[in-house]
């Protein structure tokens, strides 16, 4: 409809003049000040005082027709359909061939589905303006009133008068799609290509009619006439891509995407779309990974202001374990507009954690930090390169700090404690150490790491020597074989005095072959207290070659050819 009711032409009503009807005592210029103070507050949007001022004006010249279509506008907009069409007609009743009012009232009579009388008022005002607007919208609501074959005489009155247009092909199509005729509705969408051979929007419209109705035949079809015409519309390369895809005709639907892709004219939304696709396909058929790297490429070309494609190349590179380049993706993605995502500053921080880059781990954990306060990955990364590098009591601080953020996340809340845990220990706290292990046990009784540190760190101290022998058994019960956990149970067997108890298990871990000085370390203290002398010290010498040991401590135990604490 041309003139909405949401559109209020002030102006042009009031250009008419202000008519005070009805009383001719009613003093004139108490009505004016009335009137256009409810204009002035309606153009200020204060409709209720609007409302209320117009009502009063009503009062004092019931027959004013632009009051009784103010109101009514105001009826319509809260809803009151009853009383804006009572007024509306009234007005139009006062002033007949005014055009606002008809259009006013044609509009209520749609909503309330009085098309009968809706057709009417649009053709008066076609007989008033002549406007092609007008019969267009008689026609619709004469198909409304199920008036089919008059709807369908109207349209051709308006295709003889002003010829073919958007709108009545737009009309008749919906109208034999109701019907569920679609190739009568094409017939009509044909009809603007006729008319109008070079513009793409009617082939395109002609397209979609068919896709829509799972035509993929006369799809295709009328979606190569579109590419003849416009061979660089990126939806039609898309939509081209995607019909020979399902059909299997893999290098020409490459083609079509390849140059939809490469398109900045087709947002990056649908081509994430594609990736994501192919990044799902790639998981099965290697193959298609330099095709869907391309493409990602030729995303990044087409909007390199744009997070999304650098974030998609780092997940294909994460996945192919690429790690570098994945950071670098990643560390793009996060540096460009709306970037800054903590999903991204997470990743780019585990692979600072995979790569044990710990100058980069403690760099950009502390710049998510300060972006992103309430995430929790930042803090336990961060905690952790601090015990790397042995500053205990920061790892303390900033791992205290952090571990509120990961409430409700147990197994990351159980890092923060391991690793207040251990921290703790190193700074000589061992009872707040053995709480935070407690703590971790308790919400988690087989957490086999926290079980192996918390026994290992009771038998350096020779502590509840009984409870860790039980925590180390438990552990290595639930995780077999595995060297670490079983040198800290050899070893807690080694502090009771069980040496031949510790030599059994510790054999066991030189047989996986591993290069650890501190259990090549153990493993000539148990054999020196098994007076195996020999192969204590070669043991020991071992432990030296390998490195992570208190060399000066080794080379005495060398050198006076016994254990020493």
């Amino acid at each position: 409809m041309k003139n909405s009711l949401a559109i209020v032409v002030v102006v042009a009503l009031v250009a008419q003049g202000v008519k005070a009807q009805g009383n001719p005592d009613l003093r004139r210029d108490s009505f004016n000040q009335v009137f256009f103070d409810a204009l002035r507050n309606k153009v200020i949007d204060n409709m209720d005082e609007a409302f209320d001022l117009f009502t009063k004006a009503r009062t004092l010249d019931p027959s004013n027709a632009q009051v009784c279509y103010e109101l009514g506008l105001m009826h319509f907009n809260k809803g009151n359909l009853f009383m804006a069409e009572s007024l509306l007609q009234t007005a139009v009743d006062l002033e007949g061939d005014n055009p606002y009012y008809l259009s006013a009232l044609a509009e209520i009579y749609s909503k309330s589905g009085k098309h009968q009388l809706e057709e009417q008022v649009w053709l008066l005002l076609y007989d008033l303006e002549e406007d092609e607007q007008h019969l267009l919208q008689a026609a619709a609501a004469q198909f409304n009133a199920g008036e089919d074959k008059k709807a369908l005489k109207t349209l051709a009155i308006v295709e003889r008068d002003f010829g073919i247009s958007e709108e009545i092909v737009g009309i008749r199509k919906m109208y034999f799609l109701r019907k569920g005729n679609v190739k009568k509705a094409a017939k009509e969408a044909q009809k603007l290509i006729n008319t109008y051979p070079e513009n793409p929007d009617y082939r395109r419209l002609l397209v979609q009619l068919y896709l829509a109705n799972e035509m993929q035949k006369e799809g295709e079809k009328a979606l190569r006439q579109l590419l003849q015409v416009a061979p660089n519309d990126p939806r039609a390369n898309l939509e081209m891509a995607e019909l020979l895809r399902k059909k299997g005709v893999w290098n020409e639907s490459f083609f079509y995407l390849e140059r939809s892709i490469a398109s900045p004219d087709l947002p990056i939304d649908p081509k994430i779309q594609v990736l994501v696709s192919f990044y799902q396909e790639t998981e099965k058929d290697t193959s298609l990974l330099e095709l869907a790297y391309r493409l990602n490429d030729a995303t990044i070309l087409a909007h390199p202001r744009d997070p999304k494609g650098y974030a998609m190349k780092g997940d294909f590179l994460l996945r192919d374990r690429k790690l570098k380049e994945a950071r670098e993706a990643f560390r793009r993605a996060v540096s460009l507009p709306n970037g800054d995502k903590p999903n991204l500053w997470n990743q780019i921080l585990l692979i600072n954690s995979e790569l044990d880059d710990l100058e980069a781990i403690k760099k950009e954990s502390q710049a998510a930090i300060e972006l992103f306060p309430a995430q929790p990955l930042p803090y336990v990364l961060l905690g952790f390169a601090y015990l790397r590098d042995s500053s205990w009591q920061k790892a303390v601080t900033i791992l205290e700090e952090g571990k509120m953020y990961a409430m409700g996340n147990r197994p990351l809340e159980a890092q923060f404690l391991t690793f207040l845990a251990d921290a703790h220990h190193q700074l000589g706290n061992h009872a707040t150490s053995d709480k935070y292990f407690e703590r971790i046990l308790e919400v988690n009784p087989n957490d086999v790491g926290a079980m192996n540190n918390y026994a290992y760190y009771l038998s350096l101290r020779k502590e509840k020597l009984d409870k860790a022998l039980r925590i180390t058994k438990r552990s290595n019960e639930l995780s077999k074989d595995n060297p670490m956990f079983l040198d800290t149970w050899a070893w807690v067997h080694f502090q009771r005095g069980e040496y031949n108890e510790a030599l059994e298990l510790m054999e066991r871990v030189v047989a996986f072959g591993i290069e650890s000085g501190e259990v090549w370390e153990h493993y000539g203290d148990i054999l020196a207290n098994l007076s195996k002398m020999e192969e204590a010290i070669a043991a020991w010498q071992k432990a030296l070659e390998i490195g992570g040991v208190d060399n000066e401590k080794i080379q005495i135990k060398i050198q006076k050819r016994q254990y020493v604490q």
